[in-house]
């Protein structure tokens, strides 16, 4: 499929022309999986790059039995980097949606367009509406030995209704990553993966070369990894901290609602007069509701 043969007609492109994209070059995906193939598009799956909007962190991956997967908190928004990189000519579109197995455990619907003539892996935001953490799951071991990984987006493919005439545009394939420019570890590997170029390393003669983007990504792949992994790194210490102030000051808003406790209580007991300890219950009430 090239551009001289595409008909100048709307419509969401089937496996058999997206085969026939991957085959001639003109649509690229990879790593490719056969089975994440579907009649109307691609299943994409997400990586360990899960950046937590209210934590401005990494969000950490855990290892539990069989399965391998992370915990958004509760009215929280992720960053989500999937594990594939996509290429699309000038007269193809993209759409991206939500999984049904990931917004049935509560996860908020979401939807984004990719502009024709993208290179490289996506960033999808995820929100948790609920009130409670949600679990989004990355690799599960089946009991043979067999791995799966789990799906986060349906990924659609468009025809343009008309490209002909249509000036080619210089797009910059970098990720746009909240927090980049500030200062810091974490912000550092941050913009480490941000200044990835993957359209770097493309011919000059204007035929795309889909040989070398996949070359080019496995290298950029490393990059992300290691910044990955680094983040979490940093991340995990800055938890740590948090943690320990967190139950620092749990301690000593526990100190003080004894204190007061015990002051009400003498004060009732030293002068007969129980207003004293009615105000300590109204006051420890109201502390404790405006802790909650």
């Amino acid at each position: 499929m090239s551009a001289e043969e595409v008909q100048p007609v709307m419509g969401v492109l089937t496996e058999t022309e997206i085969r026939e994209g991957l085959t001639s070059g003109e649509v690229v995906i990879w790593p490719f999986e056969e089975g994440k193939l579907t009649p109307a598009g691609y299943d994409l799956t997400p990586s360990e790059f899960v950046y937590s909007l209210n934590s401005r962190l990494l969000v950490p991956v855990v290892h539990e039995g069989r399965e391998k997967f992370c915990w958004v908190e509760a009215q929280d928004t992720v960053l989500v980097l999937t594990r594939e990189a996509v290429r699309i000519p000038r007269y193809i579109a993209g759409t991206l949606m939500s999984k049904a197995s990931v917004t049935a455990v509560g996860f908020g619907h979401f939807s984004m367009a990719l502009d024709a003539e993208w290179q490289g892996p996506l960033l999808l935001a995820l929100t948790n509406p609920t009130g409670r953490r949600l679990k989004l799951p990355f690799v599960t071991v089946g009991e043979g030995g067999e791995i799966r990984e789990h799906t986060i987006a349906a990924l659609r493919f468009d025809l343009i209704r008309s490209f002909m005439g249509m000036p080619g545009v210089e797009r910059e394939s970098r990720l746009r990553i909240p927090g980049v420019g500030e200062k810091g570890v974490l912000e550092e590997c941050l913009q480490g993966i941000a200044e990835i170029d993957f359209s770097s390393g493309q011919v000059e003669s204007g035929r795309f070369d889909a040989e070398g983007f996949k070359r080019n990504y496995e290298e950029a792949l490393k990059r992300i990894r290691f910044f990955t992994e680094r983040g979490h790194k940093v991340s995990g210490e800055v938890l740590g901290r948090r943690r320990w102030i967190g139950i620092g000051r749990e301690v000593g808003f526990g100190g003080c609602l004894v204190g007061v406790v015990c002051y009400m209580g003498y004060q009732a007991v030293a002068f007969g007069d129980f207003t004293f300890l009615a105000f300590g219950g109204l006051l420890l009430g109201v502390l404790a509701f405006g802790k909650r």
